[in-house]
């Protein structure tokens, strides 16, 4: 480091140290213990309205959350009632056409035994 930084810095903090004791002194002063309360009082109106309306916002995002969850809760169970009713129409679907198969397929059969049972006759009394 050469002599002027030395300098340069030498009086930069003989200058913090001046501007220091001289903020020191003014904030005892009447004036300046009368800006100290000012400033106090501010920053607690400020912190108390900042605060009430965290209260509020935080309120407000609480119910919508609240809001948002029923509403897919409504319609997931919506969506559930849905599916178990299409689910069952299938599966009717599916058991008229299992019962109608099983008609068809006696039937037939049926008939084919008949007939065997024609033929047989018609050969025996060959």
């Amino acid at each position: 480091m050469n002599d002027n930084q030395r300098t340069h810095n030498r009086l930069t903090f003989l200058l913090g140290a001046i501007v220091g004791a001289g903020t020191l002194y003014y904030l005892n002063t009447p004036k300046g213990k009368k800006l100290i309360k000012t400033v106090t009082e501010n920053a607690t109106e400020i912190t108390d309205q900042l605060s009430s309306k965290v209260d509020a916002l935080s309120s407000e995002i609480s119910d919508k959350t609240r809001s948002t969850v029923e509403s897919a809760t409504e319609i997931l169970n919506q969506v559930a009632d849905s599916t178990t009713s299409k689910l069952q129409q299938v599966q009717d679907n599916l058991e008229t056409k299992i019962n109608d198969a099983e008609t068809i397929a006696t039937s037939k059969l049926t008939r084919l035994q008949n007939g065997a049972e024609k033929a047989k006759a018609k050969l025996n009394n060959l």
